[in-house]
């Protein structure tokens, strides 16, 4: 059987190659799609005009966040999630003279402010007018079926200015576990095309003219069905 794997490598090479090209540009495509994580679901950015989206959905519904920014100081932010839960702030932000500092005040959907203090982006936290800091987490009950975004759920303070500056954006892949599934990949390819390759770079320099054992060839030839599982299973996590 691996003898036959490896003599359909070798006839379809030429198909499985292009082929494995074009998955892995749409798989790239969706790996660097720029937005946000909330409540540990990707949401993907988009924007039209002076609107930002972040839209996405989980096992609990879809998930929507629109910035509208009316200028440099001021922002609304909507908050569209699953149960029909819905939350809108007005964000007003006043950048400080130093970087990364602002003056912070956010009005709920009655125009009653609700937080006022300042939020400092390298400290990662908010603090009142008192300078005390604010622990602010969003609020989500668990309930028996691990449903997150229940009647009592609210968006915490912090996680709304972060969403009015648009911060924290990032790619919706990670970089590690698609790094170890690159190099997995590479090293596959080279010893399919190349059975002996790492094999004599191992023992060249120290052993004249080797060759392998059987039990070498076994455990390469099992390598290269266990391989492929272990990139496919690396790529799904990261995403």
């Amino acid at each position: 059987m691996l003898s036959q794997l490896h003599d359909f490598w070798s006839e379809y090479r030429k198909i499985i190659i292009p082929v494995m090209i074009v998955l892995s540009i749409g798989y790239l495509s969706l790996f660097f799609k720029i937005g946000i994580f909330f409540e540990d679901t990707f949401l993907e950015k988009s924007s039209e005009g002076s609107i930002t989206s972040y839209v996405g959905k989980n096992v609990e519904g879809r998930i929507r966040i629109d910035v509208k920014e009316f200028d440099s100081e001021k922002s609304i932010v909507t908050y569209r999630l699953p149960n029909q839960l819905e939350f809108h702030y007005t964000v007003l932000s006043i950048k400080e003279a130093y970087k990364k500092h602002y003056q912070i005040e956010i009005l709920d959907d009655k125009d009653d402010t609700v937080f006022k203090g300042t939020y400092d982006a390298d400290g990662f936290y908010l603090r009142d007018d008192s300078g005390e800091i604010v622990f602010d987490y969003d609020i989500s009950g668990f309930g028996y079926d691990n449903k997150r975004f229940l009647s009592s759920y609210r968006p915490s303070f912090l996680t709304t200015v972060k969403r009015s500056l648009l911060e924290n954006e990032t790619y919706r892949g990670d970089g590690g576990y698609l790094a170890v599934a690159i190099i997995l990949s590479v090293f596959i390819i080279i010893d399919i095309n190349n059975p002996l390759f790492f094999f004599y770079l191992r023992n060249a320099l120290s052993v004249k003219d080797p060759e392998p054992s059987e039990l070498y060839m076994t455990l390469q030839h099992i390598a290269w069905i266990v391989y492929p599982f272990m990139i496919f299973i690396l790529l799904i996590i990261a995403l």
